[in-house]
């Protein structure tokens, strides 16, 4: 009885040098570096509710193997129950480094069973909104934009390489690209792998279509501004709104933008409009007018007086927005 005894503490001994806390975040990294992010998931909690989780699964995995290469595993601070352990990683050319807190399971009193409470996740964002996007595409995960509920494309995601593509809500005037079709989610300058944010700036660029369309508007915007019936009009120049004209044509009309570039809100309220500025544009035309004043004789009778002929120069702003069914609209001003 007392050497089966024996034998039992021993083994219980042998069982758990095997079983420390290094060697269970070394179980934890290797499934994330290997691309298991299932089997990541189960052994620790990444803290989220299951809408941010979509992108810790195995078919986000884009399958580049040793992109992640452990550097060291070290511990930091332990007591009896609680130990800090440091994890550095090599992500490509950048890294990670994260404290994970390890506690023991003081349920088996026997054998050590050590549980990380810390997980190893960042955040992975898309810029701009979601307005752009019809979907994204992570590994083989596929996220409709529709299901982002606050616009924005957040997830939590594990160190590693993804390949990343993106499709444009409305080809039709705009297009959609990213600097590469690869991200490197690591440190980022952060002081550690948790609080930092893999971001991907996505360029949004109009298309021809869309340019062709603006310039016809701002074209019939600066026509209209010559026309006595509608010159009067708050959007239209203030020298042509105000003043005694008798001859408004216009000596150039614009051939071409001037620029046409994506509108930034400074009021994070106004993305709530029904109608929301996406792109704003810039345009050029020339007024050929002449002045008229009145000149008045003793007896208070006036007789107009034409005036040399004038050319003013109007800067046209648009603003475009997009209605519900992804037709383009325009509110148009000028100076």
């Amino acid at each position: 009885m007392v050497l089966v005894l024996i034998v039992g503490v021993v083994s219980v001994r042998v069982i758990n040098s095997d079983r420390t806390p290094e060697a269970a975040v070394r179980e934890y990294v290797q499934l994330i570096a290997d691309g298991k992010y299932d089997a990541a998931s189960k052994l620790v909690d990444p803290g989220a509710n299951s809408d941010r989780r979509r992108l810790l699964s195995d078919k986000a995995y884009s399958g580049v193997k040793g992109a992640v290469k452990v550097n060291s595993i070290t511990v930091q601070e332990r007591n009896s129950s609680t130990v800090n352990v440091h994890v550095s990683l090599q992500v490509k050319d950048k890294y990670v480094n994260q404290t994970l807190q390890v506690k023991l399971d003081e349920s088996d009193w026997l054998v050590n069973n050590w549980k990380i409470v810390t997980p190893l996740v960042t955040h992975l964002v898309i810029t701009p909104e979601d307005e752009f996007f019809k979907s994204y595409k992570i590994g083989s995960v596929v996220v409709d934009s529709s299901l982002e509920a606050d616009g924005k494309f957040n997830y939590l995601v594990y160190p590693g390489v993804y390949n990343v593509e993106v499709q444009s809500s409305n080809p039709e005037y705009f297009a959609i690209s990213l600097p590469s079709k690869q991200v490197v989610v690591a440190d980022n300058n952060a002081e550690s792998f948790n609080e930092s944010t893999t971001q991907i700036d996505a360029s949004v660029e109009p298309t021809e279509k869309l340019k062709g369309w603006a310039l016809s508007k701002v074209q019939e915007k600066v026509k209209s501004c010559a026309s006595e019936a509608d010159r009067h009009d708050l959007t239209c120049p203030f020298y042509l709104r105000l003043g005694e004209l008798n001859e408004i044509e216009v000596e150039t009309l614009p051939g071409s933008l001037d620029s046409i570039s994506l509108y930034e809100y400074r009021n994070e309220h106004k993305r709530n409009y029904t109608f929301r500025t996406i792109f704003v544009v810039k345009a050029t035309g020339i007024y050929m007018s002449k002045p008229v004043y009145k000149s008045y004789s003793e007896n208070g009778s006036y007789a107009y007086r034409a005036e040399k002929m004038e050319y003013v120069r109007s800067e046209i702003t648009g603003y475009i927005y997009f209605d519900t069914s992804g037709q383009p609209g325009m509110y148009l001003t000028s100076r």
